[in-house]
């Protein structure tokens, strides 16, 4: 008769043991997402990008020194019109 009764379990270990599962699943999925996204985008491609901005930036960094550079009046013409620009784009943001 002793043999038919289950053990006492307490209701906490049956949550540890159940929470530990869970987190121990959730981990391996997020460690198997991490590993094939980092392997789905190539180093080549992240090469490429950076070059590509570092690029940009150089050539901005010309650009916008050769029109502080530039003197008074094509400063003042690129610093209006940009200004004209802005504030075109503001109005229609806020009239939409």
């Amino acid at each position: 008769q002793g043999e038919l009764v289950a053990p006492a379990v307490s209701s906490s270990s049956v949550t540890d043991s159940v929470g530990t599962e869970l987190t121990t699943a959730l981990t391996e999925v997020a460690e198997t997402a991490t590993d094939s996204s980092s392997t789905a985008v190539a180093p080549a491609k992240k090469e490429k990008k950076k070059g590509r901005s570092v690029l940009f930036g150089a050539t901005m960094g010309l650009v916008v020194a050769g029109w502080v550079y530039s003197g008074n009046i094509s400063f003042t013409a690129l610093f209006t019109l940009m200004t004209a620009l802005g504030q075109l784009e503001y109005y229609r943001m806020v009239m939409n």
